[in-house]
């Protein structure tokens, strides 16, 4: 797909898409630290150590690589 960065099914069994867009996003304006880190984050993704349920937005799942 056109635009797609990577993506992926994680371990808890859903499907995550990042678009060149949205890890600019990311990568500028939210975490700066992430640039060039797309292989970690992928890999954190892949396979997290552990996987926590955000504080702050019960929708949202937090994926942990040591």
């Amino acid at each position: 797909m056109r635009g797609v960065l990577f993506e992926f099914s994680t371990p808890l069994g859903f499907h995550v898409r990042v678009t060149r867009e949205r890890w600019e996003l990311i990568t500028v304006v939210k975490r700066p630290v992430m640039l060039g880190r797309e292989d970690r984050v992928r890999l954190a993704l892949e396979a997290p150590d552990e996987v926590w349920l955000s504080q702050k937005d019960k929708t949202v799942l937090l994926f942990y690589k040591k």
